[in-house]
């Protein structure tokens, strides 16, 4: 069809210049003695022929642009329905570049301006709604980054806090130690010292195994603040 209209627009162009060129040719040299002959004539067609020749290219060129111009709207705006569902529900990322490429596809594509407008119009509108909804998710992650800083915050202040805990506790067992320590070292009793030496030992394995919690829970803070500092 494109093919035919192009065809077409170059006959009602060729007629065109025989009609601006249908100008008089002049014969002698007084004005009197004029005698003319329209170009038409020279290329051996009338006028009332070239005349109705013209109206009907005119009507095939204008009627096969409004039949490319129709096609093409049809295809472009089934793309822009693609656009709407794509904006909407499907990746804006993704939206966004489409967009980018069908006004492209819009801008070199046979159309009349009304059509081109309601295109672009139409367009700009899913644009606008792919826009607000990256708007949107990049909000979403930014309260989510918070909340996750937040989180973990207080993740590692509770987690020091427990060490600190633990080390009262290591100092009291410690504190108690040296004073069982200092019992046995003045015991009158040996079997009382006996005893005494097996509550040392057990607080010794107690100091241990809470070191080894603390140890886990330094470990629990390192991490913690390398994922905060993006480490």
């Amino acid at each position: 069809k494109r093919r035919k209209y192009r065809r077409s627009e170059c006959l009602r162009n060729g007629v065109l210049y025989i009609r601006g060129n249908a100008i008089c040719f002049f014969v002698g040299h007084n004005t009197k003695d004029i005698a003319y002959r329209p170009l038409c004539l020279i290329y051996g067609v009338r006028v009332n022929e070239c005349w109705e020749l013209w109206r009907e290219v005119n009507d095939l060129v204008g009627a096969r642009r409004e039949s490319i111009c129709k096609l093409n709207y049809d295809v472009l705006n089934g793309e822009v329905g693609r656009m709407s569902n794509l904006a909407v529900y499907g990746d804006p990322h993704e939206a966004i570049k489409e967009i980018k490429d069908l006004q492209q596809r819009i801008k070199a594509s046979e159309l009349t301006k009304d059509q081109r407008s309601w295109l672009r119009d139409s367009l700009e509108t899913w644009w606008d709604k792919a826009v607000e909804r990256l708007n949107q998710q990049r909000e979403e992650r930014q309260r989510k980054q918070q909340e996750w800083r937040e989180r973990s915050q207080d993740k590692q202040e509770r987690l020091q806090s427990l060490i600190e805990k633990n080390d009262g506790v290591i100092s009291r067992l410690r504190d108690q130690i040296d004073e069982l320590e200092q019992q046995i070292a003045g015991a009158w009793n040996e079997d009382f010292a006996d005893r005494a030496r097996g509550w040392v030992r057990e607080k010794y394995e107690k100091i241990a195994d809470i070191e080894r919690t603390n140890s886990e829970l330094e470990e629990k803070i390192r991490d913690i603040r390398s994922k905060l500092s993006g480490g």
